[in-house]
């Protein structure tokens, strides 16, 4: 990520990147405005080359995470202690356990925050990026210039969504169609519930909150039974009928997986998936640590 941005931004003929007496950030453009007098001079601006722009969308738009400002703060001190805990010489699982115990912020993390510690060091890196003073910040000011950051990025987030929903949906008048999307896709987890996890009607009912009609009788449920139909109508027209079938196979395949794991590749993924890192690295960090994988275990049934 920070590559791609570092070889858009190549200072060349055209202009550079300069610093003000007040730490901001501007563009130097060396052939930038027409003179009068027979030449291009320079000129001092805030705005920057297309192609830093785009990079920076870019870079955003598929890694960028959609996560509440005033949750940074929390996201913050939880990355900090987790940093601290996987540099220190011996990882103990109590020093951690009670590290987040002991420190009054903490108390109001949930499982998202944990799954959105990735996504603040890539955003911490942006900044960085942009603002090479960051790290000379206190604690407060850090804080704070990244939950401004995270209101942009979902401001962005937002208004990407908008703009492609409407040119692949929109309506000239009415814009962006909603409810249908809402409908197809419940219908295609009522397929996945039935073909892949196996449930019945009544279980698909409850886990997708619809109930059976009044007349329904025993466990059967007609409105389940027409979300299956429909969602498997929509796979099939969208994949074609072998598509369909292979699909099915390889999600069957994939939950027939899941139990011959070990449990400790069980929870290396789980574990890269809450604190943004890969598999591997992961790996490594439970390897040959008893008092972590215990640890972990106290996590998944808590």
């Amino acid at each position: 990520m920070l590559r791609l941005l570092e070889e858009s931004d190549e200072e060349g003929v055209s202009g550079r990147k300069v610093r003000l007496q007040n730490g901001q950030v501007a563009w130097l453009g060396l052939h930038a405005r027409w003179e009068d007098y027979g030449y291009l001079g320079a000129k001092v601006e805030l705005e920057r080359p297309k192609l830093e722009e785009a990079t920076l969308a870019a870079v955003v738009a598929l890694q960028g995470k959609h996560v509440e400002p005033t949750r940074v703060r929390y996201l913050f001190r939880l990355d900090s202690i987790i940093q601290e805990w996987i540099s220190s010489d011996s990882r103990s699982p109590e020093r951690l356990r009670q590290a987040l115990k002991n420190d009054a912020r903490l108390r109001k993390v949930g499982a998202a925050d944990w799954s959105n510690v990735g996504w603040l060091r890539r955003l911490r890196t942006l900044v960085r990026h942009h603002r090479p003073d960051f790290d000379g910040l206190d604690e407060r000011e850090q804080v704070a210039m990244l939950e401004r950051a995270q209101k942009h990025v979902d401001e962005y987030l937002r208004a990407l969504k908008s703009l492609t929903d409407f040119l692949e949906h929109g309506d000239p008048y009415r814009g962006r169609p909603r409810k249908l999307v809402t409908k197809q896709d419940r219908d295609v987890r009522a397929v996945e519930l039935r073909e892949i996890a196996g449930l019945t009607q009544q279980k698909i009912g409850e886990v997708l909150g619809v109930k059976p009609p009044s007349s329904a009788h025993g466990t059967d449920n007609p409105n389940v039974r027409w979300m299956i139909n429909g969602g498997m109508r929509f796979l099939k027209e969208a994949l074609g009928e072998d598509g369909y079938e292979k699909y099915i196979e390889d999600k069957r395949a994939e939950k027939a997986r899941w139990p011959t794991l070990s449990e400790d590749e069980q929870r290396a993924i789980r574990l890269a998936e809450a604190l943004g890192i890969t598999v591997e690295d992961a790996r490594h960090t439970i390897a040959g640590d008893e008092e972590l994988r215990e640890f972990l275990n106290d996590l998944d049934e808590g």
